[in-house]
Parts: C-alpha cells; structure tokens; sequence
C-alpha cells in the first residue's frame, strides 16, 4: 500500500498560489502603465499651427500689447490651423514680460482662439517672442509656438 505524501501535496497548493500571485501582479503593474499612457495622451498640449508677422505700420488698427523694449517691432502672431485653445490659456512672453492672448486681441479670456485669430505685440528689436499654453487648472505650461523679431523694422 502507497502513503501519500503531505509534502507533495503542500508544493502544489504553494505552486497554485505563486502562479495567481504572479498572475495579479502583473495584472496590476499592465492595468497601472495603460492608465498612465492615456492619461499622458489625454492631457497633452493643443495642437495648432501658428503664424508671424511683423509690421512697420505706424497705425493701431487692432488691440496690442506690449512685451518690453524701446523702438518697438508690432509683431502679429495669427493660429492658422488646428485645435482652437481657449484665449485665457494662451500666454505670449518675450524676455521678462508676459500678456495673455486675451489682453493682445479683441478676444475675451474666455473665448476660443481658433484658426485665423490673431494677436499683436510690440517687441524690441530681435527679441524672441513664445507662445505658451497654460494648462487650465494646473500649473503646467508647454511652449507652442516661437518667432524671432527682426532686428530693425525694414
């Protein structure tokens, strides 16, 4: 007559739960990376396309604001494709001064700058002018869009 034996039969129960073990961990990790990938794609800056130009007028036929510096360069920065970003969330920068699309334009903060809007801001001469998305609700900014000024008005 054959004794079974209580220690084969323990490595099999132990085997089992190792197996389901493993099984729920990487379940866990997997579930963990996939929310973490939309989550990133999910709050990814806009996507637009934007344009610069700049201007010798004398006149002020739009609103403008002004981002520092003596004998100005108007530079007019227009959304030419793309998603529409709302006008509060839009940040135009050149050197330490900023102003937000909506204080540029004739938008309110709370409308949306959509394809052929456009903003004006008097720079100096060949400084570099950012178009930068505020993350509404946090304190996370992405650099859209980046133009230089020429270095005189010709």
């Amino acid at each position: 007559m054959e004794r079974w034996s209580s220690t084969s039969g323990n490595a099999r129960i132990v085997g089992y739960l190792l197996l389901t073990l493993i099984t729920v961990v990487l379940a866990a990790v997997t579930g963990t990376f996939a929310l973490q990938v939309g989550e990133t794609i999910q709050d990814s800056p806009p996507q637009a396309a934007f344009e610069a130009t700049h201007s010798t007028q004398e006149g002020r036929e739009r609103p403008y604001c002004s981002l520092g510096g003596t004998d100005s360069v108007r530079t007019v920065i227009t959304h030419r494709y793309g998603e529409t970003i709302g006008a509060g969330n839009l940040i135009l920068q050149s050197s330490n001064e900023r102003q937000r699309w909506s204080d540029c334009s004739s938008l309110d903060p709370t409308d949306r700058v959509a394809a052929g809007r456009s903003a004006a801001v008097e720079t100096s001469p060949g400084a570099t002018v950012y178009l930068i998305y505020q993350h509404p609700g946090r304190d996370e900014t992405a650099i859209l869009f980046t133009y230089e000024s020429p270095d005189s008005q010709s």
